[in-house]
């Protein structure tokens, strides 16, 4: 074998190698089915610390794998550590861009981080990649509130509602969007619906009673108040 042919064949094995482990690593991406099972089972009996051991050891890795980053950014949000939250919520959207729910997940945080435009823009793309998506659009009802942008909460408030027609929180939040545009009948009808379909919601009955005193429904509105203690 002369040197040309050596060259030639040492390049070819190391080619072959690179080949083959570019293979062994595309089949390697993903954490196993029993590893994410461990993980969600840790998370949903609220064995947290477990479930967090076992997230951050799957995103070290597989950090395009989506799944961890999301129970991460929900674990650390329970725990209050918003910036480690924000960080896995951001690392879900970027591994995953088309996921609505990844969307809705980081636009909580920015709302809790006070950030809200950027609430705003996140919840109005978990509605763009999911239209029918009722938590995505209440969630932007929220934000739009928060925002004072009252008509615009209106109608992603209902539009939940359309989607969700059982959507309790919805009804209770358009009430109180339709009381802050003077729409008091309005309001008194969401907060009933609200209570019809949880009649312990301590919140729809108190909000019921105030809306029922500027109404000037005084009897009716101390029954109501009643109802909130």
């Amino acid at each position: 074998m002369n040197l040309l042919t050596t060259l030639w064949y040492q390049q070819y094995t190391t080619s072959l190698l690179k080949f083959t482990y570019s293979i062994l690593n595309v089949n390697n991406l993903s954490p196993s089915q029993q590893e994410l099972n461990t993980l969600l089972a840790h998370y949903q009996s609220g064995r947290y610390d477990d479930a967090e051991k076992h997230a951050l050891s799957i995103s070290q890795q597989f950090p395009n794998h989506q799944f961890a980053w999301k129970v991460l950014g929900a674990l650390f949000k329970k725990k209050g550590m918003m910036a480690e939250a924000l960080k896995a919520n951001q690392k879900a959207v970027q591994v995953s861009p088309r996921d609505a729910e990844a969307h809705n997940n980081l636009s909580t945080t920015y709302t809790q981080l006070g950030r809200l435009d950027e609430a705003e823009a996140s919840c109005q793309q978990a509605t763009i990649l999911k239209p029918d998506y009722a938590e995505a659009h209440y969630n932007l009802g929220n934000t739009r509130m928060t925002l004072g942008r009252l008509e615009e909460a209106e109608a992603s408030y209902r539009q939940a509602i359309l989607l969700k027609p059982d959507y309790t929180k919805a009804y209770n939040n358009l009430g109180i969007a339709l009381h802050e545009l003077d729409k008091l009948d309005e309001a008194q009808a969401c907060y009933t619906e609200a209570i019809a379909l949880n009649p312990d919601y301590a919140e729809a009955h108190s909000n019921l009673g105030n809306t029922l005193h500027e109404l000037g429904r005084l009897d009716d509105a101390v029954a109501s108040l009643n109802q909130a203690i």
